[in-house]
Order: C-alpha cells, then structure tokens, then sequence
C-alpha cells in the first residue's frame, strides 16, 4: 500500500469505529419540562391532555433509597395486594408502582435486550418496559417521579404512554384522571434502562415522599 494511501484508510477506519461507537451509544436523557412530558408523542389532540405547567419546586427533594442488604442484596420492596382488580404493587400508601411481575416475581421488570423494532425505545441504545404509578381516585396531590441505579452507575428514565425518548422525571398535575379500577385509578409509565441491576424509583408529593425499589432484568 502506498504511503499517500495509508493515511487515508487509517482515517477512513478511525471514523468507522467512532459511528459504530456512536450509534451504540444510549441517546441523552432529556430533562424534565413539566406535566406536558407525559403526553409527547400523542400528537396535538393527545397534548391537550396534559396541561402546561410543572411541580412545586419543593418536591424535587433529594434521592434517598434503603441501604443494601447482606452481601449486598438489592433491597427490593415487598409486593402487596391492594385490589383484587389488579396485580400485587410495591411501595406504601398513598402511591404504589406496578412491575406486572417476570415469572409472577413483582418485584422484578423484565425488558427486552436490545430492544425489539417494534419498540418505541429501538435504535435508542436503551430498551424499555411499562410499569405503573398508582393511587386512590380521590388523590388530588401533584407527584414528581425520578430514580437510579443503586448498584452501580446507570441512568433510569420515563416516558408517558407514546414518548419515544426518556425523561429524567415525570410529573403528574394534581387531580389526574387515569385508569380506574374499583378505588383506585392507574397510570401508565415507560421505564427506560441501559443496563439490568437494582433500581430505585421515588415518588414525592407535597406532603409525603415514598420509594420502591425493584430489579431489572433482561431477557432476549
């Protein structure tokens, strides 16, 4: 090979490795803007649905999760049966989270890796699955959902039931409607992940702040 060339094809490579990396890489999760968040990619009807606006300020408190257990177990929350509606949750009063279980194990969310075409997560570099907030009908707080890895660095993110890029918070207005279910009402979140592990998820309202923590496991 000539020396005029060789340069041009180590070039050439160079840039070929850094697409490939490129195009693996997870796309950045978006901040969170407000209650709009959970209705992006329902279109200009499905907008309507979710007015402007955002959380009190006060409710972006600081993460705080239960420690490890021996050995460092991950300290998933205990799933509880609240209706006979619905699946066991996990968390306490007055907001429960929803896995919809692997294996009947609710304490575990099972996401495809990587994700699948059909996925609204596919080509992102993370994959996704449903989980679900739920409360009592007459709840009538704001709530603000975030969390994180606890076992190692990674990112968590949400998106609302057609969002097609994560968010690093959801948030709710007060007096939603959502799905109802005898007492209850349910929402529906995408859980957005870039690796299987232990994760946190808290919810705060004005006047509580709850945590559910849970596994992620990926299945092929």
């Amino acid at each position: 090979m000539s020396r005029v060339l060789l340069p041009t094809v180590l070039l050439a490579c160079v840039l070929a490795l850094g697409s490939a990396s490129a195009a693996n890489a997870p796309i950045p999760l978006e901040p969170s803007t407000g209650f709009r968040d959970y209705c992006a990619g329902l279109g200009k009807s499905g907008r309507k649905a979710c007015p402007r606006g955002h959380v009190p300020v006060r409710l972006w408190r600081a993460l705080s999760f239960p420690p490890f257990g021996p050995g460092g177990a991950c300290p998933v929350s205990a799933a509880h049966r609240i209706s006979k509606r619905f699946a066991p949750v996990l968390g306490l009063k007055p907001t429960y989270v929803g896995t919809y279980g692997s294996g009947g194990d609710y304490t575990v969310v099972e996401m495809p890796w990587p994700a699948p075409d059909q996925s609204l997560a596919y080509g992102s570099g993370w994959t996704i699955a449903k989980i679900l907030v739920v409360m009592r009908k007459d709840f009538r707080q704001p709530l603000l959902v975030r969390g994180r890895r606890l076992d190692d660095a990674g990112m968590l993110g949400f998106s609302g039931p057609a969002g097609r890029r994560p968010v690093a918070a959801m948030q709710f207005p007060p007096g939603r409607r959502g799905i109802e279910q005898g007492r209850f009402k349910l929402f529906g979140l995408g859980l957005w992940a870039t690796a299987a592990g232990c994760y946190g998820v808290q919810i705060d309202g004005k006047t509580f702040r709850r945590t559910v923590v849970f596994r992620v496991m990926f299945s092929s």
